[in-house]
């Protein structure tokens, strides 16, 4: 049987990670001060950075089309592949998910499985990595889903925003608690796990947020992906203070995608798991 593996830019896949699995990506898009740019791989990501960090606007993001997903499913059998395993952003963020169920019960319901991963940018690469592994086992399309299902809701991502400027611009805060915020160095913790968004807690200041997010980490962990957008000051220390007290965790490091780091903020870290 074979399996082809479908996901979407929010993924954050690496290029050569897609190509050595030979992994279909559909990519969400993003339109600032009207100039529309096609997420794609990282190496593409510092031209929307650099005009985000200079625009006082706050981009509109857009899910794929339906025409996207027909043409990665057509093309998927075209190739001869017995089942499509697609993997997408949590539903609960984007539309990208029922975009993908719909066509797929429009193209051929019985051998389409689209999945809801629950989670986002690092944290939905995290599932895409398991099903590559589960795939390269030879397990049944069947067997896949539910262990994808079984995992997807253990997986963890937690932020700290390093300034709440780009949550207000997006609508996630109102202007009044953004600055209180601002003056006062009050840090929110936000982690996404299992299809949901939910503050934490509230620390003072970045320092207090490294520590939090570090102590968060349960003992069982043994790999984590550390997580920054498009550049951050405090990455170096966070990575310093991890390796330090979790010597016992293998640690990647990676940038987080335009569609999310947009909404959460330059210079932000993080960490999932």
């Amino acid at each position: 049987m074979k399996i082809k593996l479908i996901t979407d830019s929010m993924a954050s896949l690496k290029k050569d990670f897609v190509e050595k699995h030979n992994i279909d990506v559909v990519r969400l898009s993003t339109l600032l001060d009207d100039v529309s740019r096609i997420e794609g791989y990282e190496d593409t990501w510092e031209e929307f950075y650099q005009a985000l960090e200079n625009s006082k606007n706050f981009p509109m993001t857009s899910q794929p089309s339906p025409y996207d997903f027909e043409q990665a499913y057509q093309k998927a059998f075209l190739e001869g592949y017995d089942e499509v395993l697609v993997i997408c952003v949590a539903s609960q963020l984007s539309g990208t998910y029922t975009t993908a169920q719909l066509i797929a019960n429009q193209i051929n319901p019985e051998h389409i499985h689209v999945v809801d991963s629950h989670q986002l940018t690092l944290g939905q690469h995290m599932i895409v990595e398991y099903a590559v592994s589960l795939i390269e086992q030879n397990f049944p399309v069947d067997e896949i889903i539910a262990k994808i299902d079984a995992y997807k809701d253990t997986v963890s991502i937690d932020f700290v925003p390093v300034t709440m400027e780009y949550l207000k611009r997006g609508g996630r805060v109102n202007g009044v608690v953004a600055t209180i915020a601002s003056v006062l160095n009050i840090k929110p913790i936000l982690n996404y796990k299992a299809n949901t968004l939910t503050n934490i807690k509230k620390v003072f200041g970045m320092a207090k947020g490294i520590a939090e997010m570090i102590a968060r980490i349960p003992s069982t962990i043994k790999k984590a992906y550390v997580l920054y957008i498009y550049k951050s000051e405090y990455l170096k220390t966070f990575i310093q203070q991890l390796s330090a007290k979790r010597p016992d965790i293998e640690i990647t490091t990676r940038a987080v995608n335009p569609v999310t780091g947009s909404h959460i903020g330059i210079g932000s870290i993080g960490i999932a798991y």
